[in-house]
């Protein structure tokens, strides 16, 4: 089943969307930015943000004890 889904992928791939390696820094300042790539990651990264879940609330928290934050860690991990 593996194998099968390593095939799709490929099959899938577009050429023009090949990781780009290079040997310097130099070489790499050299290159042109394929604005298509990063504008293409930047719309990933957008729909991956609004279907992660939120697992922790937001802020910083104070607790009177060790076991009081371990608690609302168990809490907010489940």
């Amino acid at each position: 089943m593996r194998q099968r889904y390593v095939n799709t992928l490929i099959c899938k791939m577009n050429p023009d969307k090949r990781v780009q390696k290079f040997r310097s820094i130099e070489e790499m300042n050299k290159a042109e930015i394929r604005r298509g790539d990063f504008e293409s990651f930047l719309r990933h990264c957008a729909r991956w943000w609004a279907i992660a879940p939120r697992q922790y609330p937001r802020g910083v928290f104070k607790f009177r004890s060790i076991e009081e934050a371990q608690e609302a860690r168990r809490k907010h991990s489940t």
